[in-house]
């Protein structure tokens, strides 16, 4: 998947936003621990995704 510069435009705003959200609420940042991690894990646990599909419309 090949990102264009309008893709890392908006990663870079993105990483601005938690980088703000951060300094100004250290207190909301949890580390995540493994019992966090296996639960993820078992949530996506056969899901299977193509990045090069265009999302549906919702009511698709």
């Amino acid at each position: 998947m090949k990102k264009t510069s309008e893709d890392k435009c908006y990663i870079a705003e993105f990483l601005s936003f938690l980088a703000a959200d951060i300094h100004h609420c250290p207190e909301r940042l949890i580390p995540l621990t493994a019992c966090m991690y296996h639960t993820g894990n078992e949530l996506i646990c056969g899901v299977e995704i193509d990045l090069d599909k265009p999302l549906l419309d919702e009511g698709e």
